[in-house]
């Protein structure tokens, strides 16, 4: 019973610095702040797994959709806190490597510093990574 006490303390410990981190990035990025170069955004990013992404995705329910050809598709998702959620779309073919996961980071990057220009909003000077 000991290890799952410390166990469910370690989760939550991670828990709530998960939720710290991502409010210190919802506050950096609010509409028209400039003064933030010393605070930190935060960026998740994740993959769906092409077996269980089909388009279209549920068909269970549609007859006339049965023989319908689903293309498997490779679906990246970067959720930038407090700036938006970004999905990108690929070819099934396309490499699942750090070096992916690089470009998916410097492409949310590059949407999150348009959508804080749109805001009048400075980009933070910090990163946290979740990956």
């Amino acid at each position: 019973m000991k290890a799952q006490e410390v166990h469910i303390n370690m989760v939550r410990q991670y828990r709530c610095a998960q939720t710290r981190m991502n409010h210190m990035s919802e506050d950096a990025t609010k509409p028209g702040r400039k003064d933030n170069f010393d605070e930190f955004i935060k960026i998740e990013i994740d993959a769906c797994d092409e077996a269980k992404f089909k388009c279209p995705r549920n068909i269970a329910n549609a007859k006339n959709l049965e023989r319908l050809w689903r293309p498997q598709l490779h679906l990246h998702g970067s959720l930038i806190w407090g700036v938006a959620e970004c999905y990108y779309v690929m070819e099934p073919d396309i490499p699942k490597d750090a070096s992916t996961e690089a470009t998916i980071l410097c492409k949310a990057l590059d949407d999150a510093a348009d959508l804080l220009r749109q805001r009048s909003t400075s980009m933070p000077g910090n990163l946290i990574l979740e990956a």
